[in-house]
């Protein structure tokens, strides 16, 4: 992983070419709901609130969100990060727990339970976790209060314990720390902040960073608060919340 990343506190450059602005699409949210994380299984997209509410929408075609309830974490603190694995959803908490969803929410609840060793730092601003792919190991990605870079991270073998596996820089932007979400295999993280810019950046091999979504013109943005992003399976194609 160590070959892949670029030196801490130092701003990557970016690949080219940059991408086209994001298209719109309205969703009317379920009430109670403010969604502040997004995740998606490429087939399926996750809002999901820091109070442990979320919907689901289909990527492929417009339809209704349909609303639940993380059951399980109450006691774990609330959201700072998500991300939708093949099997399951994957949460980390403000306490630093991790958390699994297997599955799909059913009777408008997701079953979820405490995985792992917790992530121990006492100051999580933003974090993801997935497992990486083929195994039954965690790795994860986190943002401290503070700091402008962004631990890396992989569990042991048997998941007891968080070893370091690397660090890069963390793009600020309007003060506030960025939002963190991992693809389904861990292999590439996605970066958003809140400006509206979007960055994929590879945890494995030596890709470079590539910009997935632009800031939005300045008048715009005056009027948008940007949330989480995440991406739409293959291709380039990416989420972006904004309320």
């Amino acid at each position: 992983i160590a070959k892949s990343l670029d030196a801490a506190g130092s701003a990557p450059s970016l690949a080219e070419p940059q991408p086209a602005p994001l298209l719109n699409r309205a969703v009317d949210w379920p009430a109670q709901l403010q969604p502040a994380f997004l995740a998606s299984n490429g087939e399926s997209l996750a809002a999901l609130s820091r109070a442990h509410r979320g919907a689901t929408l289909p990527v492929a075609h417009a339809g209704a969100a349909e609303a639940f309830i993380l059951q399980g974490i109450e006691e774990l603190g609330e959201l700072v990060g998500a991300s939708w694995g093949h099997e399951a959803l994957m949460l980390v908490t403000a306490s630093g727990a991790v958390a699994e969803c297997p599955g799909f929410h059913s009777g408008g609840m997701w079953r979820c339970r405490q995985v792992g060793a917790k992530l121990s730092f006492g100051n999580l601003k933003a974090a993801a976790v997935a497992r990486v792919a083929g195994t039954v190991q965690l790795r994860a990605a986190v943002v401290l209060d503070d700091d402008d870079s962004i631990l890396l991270l992989e569990s042991s073998e048997h998941g007891a314990e968080w070893l370091p596996a690397g660090e890069v820089h963390a793009p600020m932007a309007l003060g506030q720390a960025p939002h963190l979400s991992m693809s389904a295999s861990a292999e590439e993280l996605v970066v958003s902040t809140a400006d509206g810019a979007v960055t994929r950046r590879a945890i494995v091999g030596e890709d470079a960073p590539k910009r997935l979504a632009a800031p939005p013109p300045h008048m715009a943005a005056a009027a948008t608060t940007w949330h989480g992003a995440c991406a739409l399976g293959g291709g380039g194609r990416v989420a972006r919340l904004a309320t």
